[in-house]
């Protein structure tokens, strides 16, 4: 058998340690609830119960531990997520993402293919149908105000601008397809 040792520990200590192996458990599994992030709920746990042993708070002032542990962790969990989280915005706001100058060329060149397909497509259809598109897109009119203007009926006017969107859609896909 052997001798025990003196121990160095005061009883506040032992006491401590007991409270920390007989709640760290359930804290954890608590704080996990809170955040999925384990790192987080490890290290808002240990800081919880630092503070504890700093203010070196009598053990027994406290009749419902387990209540006091999880509403102290809650708090502490909640306010390190909203912290994050308005690190995040504001690092987002003072740093926006600029595309590099190879996507900020790529994208101008696409711009400008798609301006002079669209042009080709258009100067395709004819004054009639550059009209009423013209109306009804740029200007905004309905059907009925380009049938007032052009002195034709609603069901015409319809009929062209559905025609000349073919003809572009058909004219722009073929140029597409010759393209790639």
């Amino acid at each position: 058998m052997k001798p025990q040792q003196p121990s160095n520990k005061s009883p506040y200590q032992k006491e401590f340690e007991q409270l920390f192996e007989q709640h760290f458990p359930a804290l954890f599994a608590y704080g996990l609830q809170l955040s999925a992030d384990r790192e987080l709920t490890k290290d808002q746990i240990q800081s919880l119960f630092l503070d504890l042993w700093e203010k070196q708070l009598a053990l027994d002032a406290v009749e419902h531990w387990q209540a006091y542990l999880r509403k102290s962790l809650h708090r502490r969990i909640i306010k390190e997520l909203k912290k994050r989280r308005t690190a995040t915005h504001e690092l987002a706001a003072a740093s926006p993402i600029e595309p590099s100058y190879e996507a900020q060329l790529i994208e101008l060149q696409t711009d400008h293919l798609k301006k002079v397909q669209v042009q080709k497509a258009m100067s395709a259809l004819s004054d009639t149908e550059r009209k009423v598109l013209s109306a009804r897109f740029q200007l905004g009119l309905s059907y009925e105000e380009i049938a007032t203007q052009t002195g034709k009926s609603k069901q015409t006017v319809y009929n062209q601008i559905h025609s000349a969107i073919k003809k572009l859609r058909k004219a722009i896909l073929f140029s597409l397809f010759l393209f790639f």
